[in-house]
């Protein structure tokens, strides 16, 4: 469904089977992130909020209770803000 899945195998002198699973959506951390992107990119005042914000925390802060109440299963826990930070400041 968009997502992209990368194994890395991480070859280790005492234990040769261990892995480690990076999953990603549709080129963000995964789906919460993403989704919450589409969100706020999708309303124009939060969008102007977003990128006045002043860091990932202020971001989260502002942001909060908008994305509960859009109510559309994000996990807001599972966001990574400092990649929404990072999106919404390119270039500044």
């Amino acid at each position: 469904m968009g997502g992209e899945i990368i194994t890395i195998i991480n070859p280790d002198m005492n234990n040769t089977n261990t892995t480690t699973t990076t999953t990603t959506y549709n080129g963000w951390t995964n789906w919460d992130t993403w989704n919450t992107y589409n969100w706020i990119t999708d309303d124009e005042l939060m969008y102007r909020r977003a990128t006045r914000s002043t860091d990932a925390n202020h971001l989260y802060e502002t942001m909060e209770n908008y994305i509960v109440r859009v109510n559309d299963g994000i996990d807001i826990d599972n966001v990574n803000w400092v990649e929404l930070y990072d999106a919404f400041n390119e270039g500044v």
